[in-house]
């Protein structure tokens, strides 16, 4: 099965406004933005199945009879593991995994394969972007910006920040550095460790793909790193407590990552070749137990939300994304950067496989479609 994506800009474009309304309308429901607005699943739904249609009605379907593709096949054998999972390990059909996967695969297969790059992508970012930055003049404490917990800062500019990045540069289009900027200074602030990582290594590939002279790049460089560096210490100073500095610095802390060590031990500890192949059921005391604590529903790693999902369909998943990922690598270190950047951020935080976002790891997935034609 190939696709071609079809040079009519005009549909083009209002996939890209259907794709930034998707995300921005996951962003409203995800993190219970306004009390106000009443957005549910089904207006994310409803957004979603007008991006399936229009996606299809873009697209030319050759050759329908030859043997059907690597990715095509990956995208089956997921589904038949999140059914047998629903069945035989968590005993309810799981339509949002289902969902999430199809939504994820449509996104990001046009992401990665359209030929039209546009800064109206950009707009979630901004959107949650000022949205944090007005919780923090109401009050600064990084924990009181979202519900749940400081690290949802860092992990939700990186995944709404990475379409635009992605497309911008994959389409070899002029770039901005500043929301990369943004997202690394704000990062700091909420001092989340795989936040702050994952932060820099994006800024290090924006960087990198950011189409400026080599003199005028090492100077900007210069003046940025002081910025960031300024702002962090003054941020220490007048805003931080030593529990804070502590969570950075303390090696012990490394080790248990907030609780998350924790979780991925409990997971080993239950496994067995059933769940090693079919996924085990995370939502449970036995593995969301920190210490007689029990946090319902957070498994805190998409990574191992998937597998938990998936089970030995998530490595063939994860062996066939990294393969093409280095074959990218090859011609664009930047993706490689942003990649990176995206698993780093993933691997310690829940939104993603299986989540509104999983177009993200898709459209790295299908990421050397537009520039070998492969698939």
């Amino acid at each position: 099965m190939v696709w071609n994506i079809s040079k009519d800009k005009s549909y083009d474009y209002i996939i890209i406004l259907l794709i930034t309304t998707y995300i921005s309308l996951s962003l409203i429901l995800e993190l219970n933005l306004f009390a106000g607005i009443q957005i549910n699943k089904v207006h994310v739904v409803i957004t979603g199945i007008s991006i399936i249609l229009f996606t299809l009605r873009n697209v030319k379907f050759n050759n329908i009879s030859e043997r059907i593709k690597i990715t095509t096949f990956i995208g089956l054998i997921l589904s038949v593991f999140i059914i047998i999972n629903s069945f035989f390990v968590r005993n309810q059909i799981q339509f949002g995994a289902l969902f999430n996967l199809v939504m994820g695969i449509v996104i990001g297969q046009y992401l990665a394969s359209s030929k039209f790059s546009y800064k109206v992508i950009l707009f979630p970012f901004w959107f949650i972007l000022i949205f944090i930055i007005i919780k923090l003049f109401q009050n600064p404490n990084p924990n009181e910006v979202f519900i749940r917990s400081r690290n949802y800062i860092s992990f939700f500019l990186i995944v709404t920040v990475l379409p635009y990045y992605f497309t911008r540069i994959n389409s070899n289009k002029s770039i901005s550095i500043f929301p990369a900027f943004l997202t690394l200074i704000l990062s700091f602030y909420s001092l989340g460790r795989s936040g702050i990582v994952s932060s820099i290594i994006l800024f290090i590939g924006v960087f990198l793909a950011h189409k400026i002279k080599r003199r005028n790049k090492k100077i900007l460089g210069l003046f940025l790193l002081a910025l960031i560096v300024s702002f962090f210490i003054f941020y220490l100073i007048n805003y931080s407590t030593i529990k804070d500095i502590e969570r950075i610095t303390n090696s012990s802390n490394w080790s248990k990552l907030g609780g998350r060590s924790t979780f991925f031990k409990n997971y080993l500890d239950n496994s067995n070749l059933y769940t090693f192949f079919f996924g085990m059921d995370t939502n449970t005391y036995k593995i969301l137990n920190i210490g007689g604590s029990y946090l319902p529903g957070h498994i805190h790693s998409s990574i191992l939300n998937f597998i938990s999902v998936t089970g030995i369909a998530s490595f063939m998943f994860f062996i066939f994304l990294f393969k093409k990922i280095k074959r990218v690598t090859k011609v664009n270190l930047p993706i490689f950067f942003l990649f990176i950047a995206l698993i780093g951020r993933i691997a310690s935080e829940s939104g993603c496989l299986f989540g509104y976002f999983d177009y993200v790891v898709w459209m790295f997935f299908f990421s050397n479609i537009s520039l070998n034609h492969e698939n």
